[in-house]
């Protein structure tokens, strides 16, 4: 490991080969007392790559790696090269508000301090400490910078007197004649964190491990924990390390504590009024009422919504105190309701702090508008001619310019003199429509691809009479015959009815315009065909069938045309 670093030595301390060696620092131990702390190696550690803690308030480095595709914790195991790429964590993912961790790559993460009266727990969030910051005055001091008792630093200002030093006369931290003499950590009695020195200067006497903190049992700059909670009748909260101890074995009571929960009822409107339940079966849920703490995930809970009759819209539910964010979400039966289909937040800050009623949840829902009218083509009523009822031919698709929750669709069925009409309620706004084929739409002479039949539909009152017209370009009939070599193919094997071949029209620039016809044996009109195509330049190919065996045409398809303008 010769060659590596060393980080943040603390004083009194030297560098060597990437460790922290000598001097008398201390703060490594778990309780809390005076002694050396033996920095802890790579090697010991089992590490092979990026920076570590020593485990004495320093930092080590241990290498790189040096096998190409090899990189720092790659498989998984912090400060340990594999192969692969290694995504480092933040503070944020691992949960740590305060203190430093590992990235789980090759780098010590710091993840801050703490304010105010709170240390830096073990898990890396902040908590309340028993301890009380000192003053410069409570101290008697008047010069260079000292410790407030609880992990954190007072300045108390610098010496104006000429002739006099920080701690010259003796007393550190006074302003006094003579030279000053730096005390240590364990003249002092520190075992971790940072002090003042008497002279003016901060000296570090190291860091705390497990479960300790620096100044966690009310003790400044000493490692200690506080207990977590209340101790079991009869055992004592033992500071050093917040264990509880001492008390009898044979008769814990161990206590879960639980909040108060208070009942919170009410009921559900729309736009201030009771919805619509004419539709609703007993005990089919419509929607749910979802309630998120805005601070515990444990007491996030939901209540159902029901079709019950006169309480269709109550509800009624214990919640912890707090304060939640309370959602209406619907569920598949939420049609048996006029309540819309997608999911409103009604509350963004309910406050829980004791039992409620009457609690009214409004669902705002924009008025619908009616919408009628009819779908022509080129300006006239499409054909219907084949049109069997009740089969849809077709659809209408409103996609609204800026809310998605409002779009919908309305089925184009064949209903005899109605079969292009159609009626739907709309939300205010502007919608692209678009008139989509289905399977039957054989049926009419509409195309069988969709067409936009309105970029920018506006809809802010009822509207009756609509016309969206499906333009399609006019179809020209092309006929003709096929030959081989210049002559009519042989058809001497011929059965009627078997198709030995279709002739395939591909569209230069509109692959909707593709169509193909099939090529029969049907004695003289063998090699004839006919067929409508709309204008433009296509390329023709002649494609045989498994029944090509029954003329003298080849087994392969023939580009006839490369370029076949229609107009």
């Amino acid at each position: 490991m010769s060659g590596l670093a060393c980080r943040a030595c603390a004083s009194g301390t030297l560098c060597q080969f990437g460790q922290c060696v000598g001097g008398g620092s201390t703060g490594g131990g778990t309780g809390g007392g005076g002694g050396t702390c033996n920095p802890r190696s790579c090697v010991t550690q089992g590490k092979t790559c990026g920076e570590i803690d020593d485990g004495c308030g320093g930092l080590l480095m241990c290498g790189l790696c040096e096998v190409p595709g090899e990189s720092c914790g790659a498989g998984g195991v912090a400060n340990v090269c594999a192969m692969g790429s290694c995504v480092p964590k933040t503070c944020t993912s691992l949960g740590r508000t305060c203190g430093s961790v590992s990235d789980g790559c090759s780098a010590q993460l710091n993840c801050g301090t703490c304010g105010g009266s709170q240390v830096c727990g073990s898990a890396g969030t902040c908590e309340q400490s028993t301890c009380t910051p000192t003053t410069c005055q409570a101290q008697g001091k008047n010069c260079g910078m000292i410790s407030d008792g609880c992990n954190g630093q007072l300045s108390c200002g610098a010496c104006m007197v000429s002739g006099q030093t920080c701690g010259g006369s003796g007393t550190v931290n006074v302003c006094g004649q003579g030279a000053c003499t730096p005390r240590t950590c364990t003249q002092v009695g520190a075992t971790c964190g940072t002090i003042s020195d008497g002279c003016g200067n901060m000296i570090s006497c190291g860091s705390c491990t497990g479960p300790q903190t620096c100044g966690g049992a009310g003790t400044p700059n000493t490692c200690g924990a506080p207990c977590i909670g209340s101790c079991p009748t009869g055992f004592t909260c033992m500071a050093g390390d917040g264990a509880c101890a001492g008390g009898a074995l044979d008769n814990i009571a161990f206590d879960v504590p639980v909040p108060v929960q208070h009942t919170v009822s009410g009921r559900i409107t729309r736009n201030g009024v009771a919805p619509s339940s004419a539709n609703c079966t007993s005990g089919y849920p419509y929607g749910t009422l979802e309630f998120v703490h805005a601070t515990d995930t444990r007491f996030n809970t939901s209540v159902s919504l029901e079709c019950s009759g006169a309480t269709t819209f109550n509800f009624s539910l214990p919640l912890y105190p707090g304060t939640y964010r309370v959602t209406e979400q619907p569920t598949s039966y939420v049609s048996m309701t006029n309540l819309p289909t997608w999911s409103t937040v009604v509350s963004t800050a309910f406050t829980v702090s004791a039992p409620q009623s009457n609690v009214a949840f409004d669902v705002p829902v924009p008025v619908q508008h009616t919408v009628s009218g009819r779908i022509t083509r080129n300006g006239v009523a499409p054909s219907s001619a084949n049109c069997t009822s009740g089969y849809p031919y077709g659809t209408l698709e409103f996609v609204h310019a800026t809310d998605t929750r409002f779009n919908v669709s309305v089925s184009l069925e064949c209903s005899g003199t109605t079969t292009f009409n159609f009626s739907l309620p709309l939300y205010p706004g502007t919608y692209r429509v678009t008139e989509q084929p289905t399977s039957y739409v054989s049926m009419t002479n509409l195309p069988t691809w969709s067409t936009v039949v309105s970029t920018a539909f506006t809809v802010s009152a009822p509207q009756s009479n609509v016309a969206f017209d499906v333009s399609v370009p006019v179809q020209i009939t092309v006929s003709g015959r096929i030959t081989r070599n210049g002559v009519a193919p042989s058809s001497a094997n011929c059965t009627s009815g078997y198709p030995y071949g279709t002739l395939e029209f591909v569209h230069a620039t509109d692959t909707r315009f593709n169509t193909s016809v099939s090529l029969e044996c049907r004695g003289a009109t063998t090699f004839n065909f006919s067929l409508p195509l709309y204008p433009g330049t296509y390329r023709v190919t002649e494609q045989p069938t498994s029944y090509v065996s029954m003329t003298n045409l080849p087994t392969w398809s023939t580009v006839v045309v490369n370029a076949l303008r229609i107009q």
